[in-house]
C-alpha cells in the first residue's frame, strides 16, 4: 500500500492535573497553547513529557485523550469528535479526495469559509 493511502492513525494528547504542587514551566513546543492549562492543570502532545511530569509527581492524575487537528483551519478536537475526523480522513484518503472540514464554518488556508469557498469555486453557467 502506498503512502499516499495509508489509513491514518489515532493521535493522543494527555491531560496531567497536579495535586501538590504547580507545574514547572515547559517549553511552548511541549503543551498544546489552545487548550485550557493552568498552574496545576497542562495538556501535553507527547507521551515523554507526560512520563516526565508524573515523575515530579508521581500521584498526579492524567487522562488519554484522543484528538486531531483539522488540516484547513487547523483546530483542534477531542474524544469522539476526534474519532469522527479520523474516520472520515481514512475514506477521503482511500477515494483519493481531499480531507473533508471538520465543521460548516471551517475556514480554509485562503481564510474563506467554506460555504463561501464553494460557491465562489462552484461551476458558472455560461453566458448566453
Amino acid at each position: 500500500m502506498s503512502k499516499k493511502y495509508a489509513l491514518t492513525a489515532p493521535y493522543y494528547v494527555y491531560r496531567i492535573a497536579f495535586r501538590s504542587h504547580d507545574i514547572p514551566k515547559l517549553r511552548a513546543s511541549h503543551w498544546i497553547p489552545c487548550f485550557p492549562h493552568s498552574a496545576r492543570e497542562i495538556w501535553v502532545k507527547q507521551r515523554q513529557i507526560r512520563d516526565l511530569l508524573l515523575a515530579i509527581e508521581p500521584g498526579a492524575q492524567w487522562e488519554k485523550h484522543e484528538a486531531r487537528m483539522c488540516p484547513r483551519c487547523h483546530r483542534w478536537v477531542v474524544g469522539i469528535q476526534a474519532q469522527m475526523m479520523r474516520d472520515r480522513e481514512q475514506r477521503a484518503r482511500l477515494k483519493g479526495e481531499a480531507s473533508p472540514p471538520c465543521s460548516d464554518y471551517c475556514e480554509a488556508r485562503s481564510g474563506l469559509p467554506l460555504k463561501n469557498l464553494r460557491r465562489w469555486l462552484a461551476p458558472k453557467a455560461p453566458e448566453s
